[in-house]
């Protein structure tokens, strides 16, 4: 899957908490970074099974 490049705008208070969210987590790339990682975090939530894959249940 290929980047594509999105602009946002936050307010500046958002940016600092965004920036310390990634100081205590320890997150690199700045703040692209950390909104990158937040962005993966609230997807890994709402799609809880990555697509193409299925779980099975095999009961013994």
């Amino acid at each position: 899957m290929a980047k594509k490049r999105v602009n946002i705008t936050i307010t500046e208070e958002t940016q600092e908490r965004i920036l310390q969210y990634a100081y205590e987590n320890h997150l690199q790339g700045g703040l692209s970074g950390a909104i990158e990682h937040i962005a993966w975090q609230v997807l890994k939530v709402k799609n809880a099974q990555v697509r193409g894959q299925s779980s099975m249940k095999f009961d013994k």
